[in-house]
């Protein structure tokens, strides 16, 4: 299974086929990017191809996953510092947000589905699930600093689905690609399915979800919304031409 995630060329899903895929990108758009977008991502492709092993090692996995990311983020910062915001960063806001509310959608959506399987377990190991899935979006202290209440269900889905300020809630990454979407020309059709996405999100009654045992369906609806928005935007910008 990790060697699938992080290795295998053949997938899209994998981490070095995203890597790859992102290089290539680069490589086609670099009139438009700072150079040393280009040095930075081929960098990370380099290391990536080089050391993947080490991430499939129980071993070296970690290390490897952390450079990994540092350099995904160092990459990140690079555009947002000393890129034009023009319409090609517009575009390149819209996959970040899109992509990032789907993963938290996931690990919102993995936390209940770990709930329901287990649902005869003591009470202190939903705090431990919910922890876990906090760390893995890099919240566990905004959570702690904003909510300043102990971990739960319901609190923590409640900050990762509705929070407006943490730039990992779904509704926060949708309200970015709102603001991307309104400088955009020719937007009616996706500008009208990012509001009505980050709606759906900021609406939601989270305490009947959690306790109800809805989230799960209620998940699958809100990636249902997120993959329309992505459709619409390739749609609008990027059609393919026939076979």
């Amino acid at each position: 299974t990790l060697d699938f995630l992080l290795a295998d060329m053949n997938h899209g899903v994998s981490l070095a086929y995203c890597i790859k895929m992102a290089r290539d990108n680069i490589r086609n758009s670099r009139d438009l990017m700072p150079q040393e977008s280009w040095e930075n991502i081929n960098e990370l492709y380099l290391f990536a191809r080089d050391n993947v092993d080490q991430g499939v090692s129980k071993r070296g996995r970690h290390e490897f996953l952390s450079e990994i990311v540092q350099r995904c983020q160092t990459l990140t910062g690079l555009m947002a510092g000393c890129m034009s915001h023009d319409d090609a960063y517009e575009f390149i806001q819209l996959g970040h947000n899109i992509e990032r509310a789907d993963m938290t959608t996931r690990q919102i959506d993995m936390g209940a589905l770990r709930l329901l399987a287990r649902s005869d377990e003591p009470a202190p190991y939903e705090g431990l699930l919910w922890t876990s899935i906090l760390r893995s979006q890099s919240a566990f202290q905004m959570y702690r600093q904003h909510v300043k209440r102990r971990v739960n269900g319901v609190d923590v889905v409640r900050y990762l689905l509705q929070d407006t300020d943490f730039p990992r809630s779904v509704a926060h990454a949708l309200s970015c690609c709102e603001a991307a979407l309104t400088r955009l020309p020719r937007n009616e059709l996706p500008l009208r399915m990012a509001i009505e996405a980050r709606r759906h999100a900021l609406d939601a009654d989270v305490d009947r979800l959690v306790n109800g045992h809805g989230l799960h369906d209620f998940m699958d609806r809100v990636q249902g919304d997120i993959g329309g928005l992505h459709q619409s935007i390739a749609d609008c910008w990027f059609p393919r031409e026939p076979d």
